[in-house]
């Protein structure tokens, strides 16, 4: 049977198909009789018949690899991941849009005419005005019978079945089964909806509730407009008690489609007058849509794991059946007082500032209670009904303050596991205006809630309408969507009259004085004009400019600076602002916590996780400030504060210039972008690494060696106590009295000399501090630095190679004494480089027996002992040969992977821990995210991604449950062997990104990048499990993955031969 009735928010079982076979249903159905004549004549022609059901829709994904590539790899996690997956199949699939709908199918009412059309113009025929669409006759030309017939009354009027409420649908196309007439999702015939009308608000009787929708053409009447007495919402519209008698069509088709039936019924079931007017449905609604009580399956990975019993009340489309309406039997009374008009009730309510369109809703009064106004005091009920989709209305400050009082137990404004509060609120939803209650309960979820309310406090919100799967999203999602966001955001900087005020600040400045000061280098006048125009025009800030030396900036000329500490000028871009050209400082990102200035290595570990953010432009210009430093002081600094001038840190430009332009390549002024980032390499490669003091001549390695002079001015200034003392108490002086004596070169120390030597070079090394460098940093060749220095000389290579034809020039600029001379560079030449320095590596640092790399003592002559998670940095760089990267994956892999991942060093190698010899924070047991990156990428390189994938999953489980279980925490560090609370580290200076209040706002910089690196490339059963804190035990256990074999056979990896690994390309 056909009824051309709206379909959307339909839930009923099909009871019918369509038809349009047979004279009579040709004689009703006009546009079907024109399309039969086409189809026979495209059968005539030839044509074959289209497929149809699912048959056809795979045979259509088998014509198109790229969506049979994409349903291989469904990420169903998320809404949010599957509409990104279902936009990924529509991009793929459009290419083929012409031929695609050249030979879909097309619903057999494709042509007819539109209802509301048709209502339209027989109102145009009733004012006697001409129809805009063609549909109407002229003034006094009655109406044809085929599209329009006329009743006593507009509303009432008879409308042809010869017409359709909603368009076609170009989706869901296929033959009926019992006729084959080609039909769509909208046409095709189904009970009337029990939402049909989705806009009511009162209760409406059987008649009206099962009626097609057409047969509501009047407008329905409001709640207080209701007759005393009357039981049905429509009141004198009721169809069951109306005065007209209203029928419809009902067509039915049998299997062959030879005999079709019209039969227009009546109310009692006889035959009606008018065969072709609407009228009522005599069909009851499916047993399985009345009410009554019915079974719920719950159905999990393992398929039905619960069964719920569930009832069934019909009492509206939008009203709940309450327990009290149940109990006294008297309903809608609520509706009938707070519903009557939803927009002033919410306008009273929330204030002249709500805006529907936005998260947060400001409120007039300070405060927010539900009884002020008319309302009767909420009643704290539980709202079960949809409460994933529920949104809730939250006053800010009221449920910040009961949730400090109540779940925050001691006191250091988080919630975490820690707090034995009850971890339970009651919260009223937005739906009922807060008039229900809600509960949200657990850790988790009441952290996440004091964290999104610190937010909102933040922003001056005072009430807030929150959803509900804010506060249960997943953790994964949580923390990826706030690095993202929020995170790479708050620690964004930039040097210019914008944020000069909070960037110069320095949480580490030990003058009595602290203030801005900045120093600009000698060949940036622009720069110190800028500067000085800033501080005249802003003296409340007290920026203090100053210059740096042309030449000259050795040790002692920094050393006079300690009494004026301030930060390095870095690169600046002009901009044209108003029709004038204005500089705009260069963007960078900082690690967090009190490290406030662009560091070295931290910012590349950052790039990564902002390039996997789409954050590109940030990276470049993290890069474009490297380039500035080298340029105008010598080397990427330990960071841009006057007392590092002298040191450095470990080395990643070229990879970091690569992976950049490797994302901007096709911009214009990429491959100048390339050309100068790998020239600035090749300066800081010939004045820092090979050259002296860092370049050992014997050895032909390189050291962390930096100048200096005194005490390193930037420590806790409690850190050098229990070293200074003693020689303090020897000359009878006090510690500071000492220090300033020491400073000034009044005092002479050669063993203290030597000891802040070493402290230095710890420091530039980046593993500050560790008892693998304590007392001989400065003197070893470190793998770790070695081969970072050997990705420098492959990298060169590769990019001389292959995008400067063999041949780069050397501007003045970036000219040193080693190749001042030639001004040319070529890739033979640095080919030779690492291939020497890879045999130098493997004669000094090299450990057969071991089957891992250790760190050579220059001064000893011999290789140390200390057992490092640097050893894995030459599989990064691609410095070891297969055989050596076999044996450190059997051999070293096992000594440091625990239970976070990867830890900095043996338990073994660190030795004893006491008073006297406390931790280190680069020992066991401690595990940082350099290490963790740097191991992954070594392992992907050399084809072990299985291993690279489990260290990867123990680091972000580690880091995301610490994240759920302390207030959305994420730390510096994290003690990688301790479960419960790994990001609970008191070694030395303690914790950054630790010390919040309410709400972290930046995370850690390069733990931020190691998390979204990190997810980059584990797979979606792995992203799944870490949303739901599967350990990584538990996770092989169920996907059947081996851990610890002790079986020889099933635990031997094929050691390859010892020659020369080819030539790689840059890791990009």
């Amino acid at each position: 049977m056909v009824v051309l009735v709206d379909l959307e928010s339909d839930d009923d079982e099909p009871c019918g198909c369509m038809a349009a076979g047979g004279e009579q249903a040709r004689a009703m159905m006009p546009a079907c009789h024109a399309a039969a004549p086409l189809l026979e004549k495209g059968k005539a022609a030839g044509d074959s018949e289209p497929l149809s059901g699912p048959v056809a829709f795979s045979a259509a994904l088998t014509c198109y690899p790229v969506a049979l590539a994409l349903a291989s790899h469904l990420d169903l996690n998320d809404l949010h991941a599957l509409s990104l997956t279902c936009r990924a199949i529509r991009d793929s699939l459009v290419q083929y849009a012409p031929r695609l709908v050249a030979g879909s199918l097309r619903c057999s009412f494709d042509g007819l005419p539109l209802l509301a059309d048709l209502l339209h113009a027989q109102f145009e025929i009733a004012i006697g005005q001409p129809d805009h669409d063609g549909l109407a006759s002229a003034p006094g030309t009655p109406p044809s019978s085929s599209s329009v017939a006329a009743g006593p009354s507009l509303a009432r009027s008879a409308v042809a079945v010869s017409a359709k409420t909603f368009p076609c649908a170009r989706d869901l196309v296929a033959p009926c089964q019992k006729c084959d007439t080609v039909v769509c999702r909208n046409c095709a015939a189904k009970a009337p909806s029990d939402r049909c009308l989705a806009e009511r608000h009162r209760r409406l009787c059987r008649k009206c509730l099962d009626a097609p929708l057409i047969a509501h053409l009047q407008p329905l009447r409001g709640a207080d407009e209701l007759p005393v007495g009357q039981k049905c919402g429509r009141g004198e519209h009721c169809l069951e008690t109306g005065p007209e008698g209203v029928s419809w069509v009902e067509l039915d088709c049998s299997s062959s489609g030879d005999e079709h039936e019209a039969w227009p019924l009546s109310r009692s079931g006889t035959p009606a007058p008018a065969p072709m007017l609407l009228g009522d449905w005599p069909s009851p609604s499916p047993p399985n849509k009345r009410p009554g009580y019915f079974q719920q399956e719950i159905e999990g990975i393992g398929g039905v794991v619960k069964t719920k019993v569930r009832k069934r009340v019909k009492v509206g489309a939008t009203v709940h059946e309450h327990e009290d309406e149940r109990r006294t039997g008297k309903y809608l009374e609520r509706e009938s007082i707070y519903y009557d008009n939803e927009d002033a009730i919410r306008k009273q309510l929330l204030g002249p500032h709500n805006r529907a369109v936005t998260s947060y809703i400001n409120r007039g009064r300070s405060s927010f209670s539900p009884s002020h106004g008319p309302y009767p005091p909420r009643r704290t009920s539980h709202d079960e009904y949809l409460e994933q989709d529920q949104e809730l209305l939250i006053d800010v400050e009221r449920t910040l303050k009961d949730l400090i009082e109540q779940e925050d137990v001691d006191g250091d404004q988080q919630i975490t596991i820690d707090d034995h509060g009850p971890k339970h609120i009651a919260l009223g939803t937005f739906g009922s205006a807060g008039y229900r209650s809600t509960d949200v309960r657990g850790n988790y979820m009441i952290s996440n809630l004091l964290q999104e309310l610190t937010l909102a406090r933040d922003l001056g919100k005072k009430v807030v309408k929150l959803h509900r799967s804010r506060l249960n999203e997943n953790p994964v999602d949580r923390l990826s969507r706030r690095i993202r966001d929020e995170f790479w955001k708050n620690l964004e900087r930039c040097l210019d009259a914008s944020s000069i005020e909070k960037a110069g600040k320095d949480p580490k400045d030990w003058t009595d004085d602290p203030r801005p000061r900045i120093y600009v280098p000698h060949g940036c006048p622009e720069q110190y004009e800028y500067y000085t125009q800033v501080a005249r025009e802003r003296p409340e800030m007290r920026l203090d400019v100053r210059w740096l030396p042309q030449d000259g900036l050795d040790a002692k000329y920094v050393r006079g600076l300690n009494d004026a500490p301030g930060i390095l000028a870095l690169a600046m871009t002009k901009t044209v602002v108003n029709g004038k050209e204005v500089l705009r400082g260069e963007p960078f990102v900082v690690p967090g916590g009190r490290f406030n200035e662009l560091y070295g290595w931290d910012s590349y570990m950052e790039s990564l996780g902002l390039i996997e953010n789409g954050r590109v432009g940030l990276a470049k210009a993290m890069v474009t400030n490297f380039i500035f430093c080298i340029q105008h002081y010598g080397k990427i600094l330990n960071a841009n504060r006057s007392y590092y001038l002298c040191r450095s840190q470990p080395p990643f430009l070229t990879d970091m210039v690569l992976r950049v332009y490797d994302k901007i390549k096709h911009d214009d002024g990429a491959l100048d972008f390339l050309r100068n980032g790998i020239r600035a390499a090749i300066k800081e490669y010939y004045s820092v690494w090979t050259a002296e003091p860092r370049y050992d001549p014997v050895t032909g390695l390189s050291r962390y060696r930096p100048t200096g002079l005194g005490v390193p001015p930037e420590t806790e200034a409690s850190h050098f106590v229990h070293i200074i003392t003693p020689y303090a108490k020897s000359r009878g002086l006090t510690f500071a009295e000492y220090v300033q004596a020491y400073n000034k070169d009044e005092i002479d120390e050669p063993e203290l000399d030597e000891y802040f030597l070493h402290d230095r070079a710890v420091r530039e090394s980046g593993h500050d501090t560790t008892y693998r460098l304590e007392g001989c940093a400065a003197n070893l060749a470190t793998i770790d630095l070695n081969a970072l220095l050997y990705k420098y000389e492959m990298d060169i290579a590769y990019c001389i190679r292959q995008f400067f034809k063999d041949a780069l020039t050397i501007p003045p600029e970036f000219q040193t004494e080693a190749n001042r001379l030639d001004g040319v560079e070529t890739s033979a030449t640095w080919d030779r480089r690492a291939k020497l320095r890879k045999a130098r590596v493997d004669k000094y640092m090299w450990d057969e027996k071991a089957g891992m790399y250790f760190d050579y003592d220059t001064v000893k002559k011999k290789r140390t002992t200390y057992e490092s998670a640097t050893t894995f940095w030459a599989m990064w760089a691609g410095l070891s040969s297969p055989r050596q990267a076999a044996s450190l994956v059997l051999n070293a892999l096992p000594k440091f992977e625990v239970f976070g991942g990867l830890v900095s060093g043996s338990e073994e190698s660190r030795g004893r821990i006491g008073l006297d010899r406390p931790n280190r924070q680069w020992d066991y047991p401690f595990g940082w995210a350099p290490q963790q990156i740097l191991a992954w990428g070594g392992l992907i390189r050399y084809g072990y991604g299985d291993e690279a994938q489990r260290l990867a999953y123990k680091w972000l489980y580690m880091v995301t449950k610490a994240f759920v279980d302390f207030n959305g925490v994420v730390v510096e560090k994290y003690n990688v062997v301790r479960e419960l609370d790994p990001h609970k580290v008191e070694a030395e200076y303690g914790n950054q990104g630790s010390d919040f209040k309410g709400v972290p706002r930046e995370g850690f910089g390069w733990v931020n990048a190691s998390y979204v690196y990190g997810l980059s490339f584990l797979p979606i059963a792995m992203k799944r499990a870490l949303g739901t804190l599967t350990p990584w035990e538990l996770f092989a256990k169920a996907t059947k993955i081996k851990l610890d074999d002790d079986d020889d056979d099933d635990n031997v990896i094929q050691e390859h031969s010892d020659e020369e690994e080819p030539s790689m390309p840059p890791a990009v």
